[in-house]
């Protein structure tokens, strides 16, 4: 009897000595994956800095494009006043042009001729 509690003490204390170094295997396999945990936890907050900067330069280039879409639409706008100013200037001066283009050929048809004075005074 005295040899079957002795064996018997002997099998719990090994399995105990199992149970222990499992036991530490597995506080150490616990440790690791926090440590995983904590260094994907990093690069979440990494990647979510990264993802914030990211959405202010969106931010920042969406107000660019929409001054740029505004100084172009001031722009053409700023064309088609001078534009029309131009047209309305070239009709001026081709009536100008066309009016004297007429008297001169009146002046032809009645045999006037103009002559500049040749020091280059008014005197005419």
């Amino acid at each position: 009897a005295e040899t079957f509690k002795r064996v018997a003490y002997q099998a719990v204390m090994n399995e105990r000595e199992v149970l222990m170094r499992q036991n530490d295997d597995l506080m150490g396999e616990i440790a690791r994956l926090n440590g995983v945990i904590h260094s994907r936890d990093a690069d979440v907050r990494q990647m979510a800095n990264a993802i914030a900067g990211l959405e202010e330069t969106v931010e920042t280039l969406r107000q660019c494009v929409g001054g740029a879409r505004m100084h172009a639409k001031s722009n053409a706008e700023a064309s088609q006043v001078v534009r029309a100013a131009a047209q309305k200037e070239y009709a001026t001066l081709r009536k100008e042009a066309e009016r004297l283009a007429r008297a001169a050929q009146d002046n032809d048809a009645k045999g006037v001729t103009l002559r500049l004075p040749s020091d280059g005074s008014d005197a005419g």
